[in-house]
């Protein structure tokens, strides 16, 4: 099997160009304004303690006073440039929850979660951005081959089915961790 670990987001400024509504997330600003939030609510106090796009890190000894905040925390981010959601990354909640929960890791994952909105990236040392949840970012080329593989083309897949597929191929069980569905129109 030949594939690849995401899709590529259309450069913000090509689709900007051609009328969409596009951009790049400053999350270094939506950082700061939502750490002004939870100032102005709960008291001056240092929030964050990191980020790592598109995820931001509350202090562990203030996260739950934070949290209470979360709507309020929410709508803040939502009314932001490029922002169409903020996540819970321990329970989140919409069309987005079950992609959040594939990619999150408990006691490694950051606690909120930004959604961006169609072609906008986050922040600018990305060209393309990684981390959204259009099916241009998580659409891949997956080219299989070899005995008991049909020749032929297929429609769009995600990474998510390369395992039980190649599990499937091989008549063994998929790894414990496996999610996705094995993909029969390659046999």
């Amino acid at each position: 099997a030949f594939s690849s670990d995401h899709g590529v987001a259309p450069l913000p400024e090509l689709s900007l160009a051609r009328g969409l509504d596009a951009g790049r997330i400053d999350m270094k600003g939506a950082r700061e304004r939502l750490d002004q939030l939870l100032d102005e609510k709960l008291g001056k106090q240092d929030w964050f303690i990191g980020s790592k796009t598109p995820g931001l890190t509350l202090a562990p000894a203030l996260r739950e006073k934070a949290l209470t905040q979360f709507e309020a925390l929410r709508a803040t981010a939502k009314a932001l440039p490029g922002i169409e959601d903020l996540l819970r990354t321990a329970h989140p909640h919409g069309p987005w929850a079950a992609l959040v929960t594939r990619g999150a890791y408990e006691g490694r994952s950051p606690d909120l979660f930004i959604v961006s909105r169609p072609n906008w990236t986050y922040g600018t040392v990305d060209k393309t951005g990684h981390a959204s949840p259009y099916l241009y970012d998580r659409a891949v080329p997956l080219i299989f081959f070899g005995a008991g593989v049909k020749k032929g083309q297929g429609g769009v897949t995600e990474p998510i089915h390369l395992a039980p597929t190649l599990a499937a191929l091989l008549n063994v069980s998929p790894p414990a961790g496996a999610q996705g569905r094995p993909l029969v129109e390659v046999f």
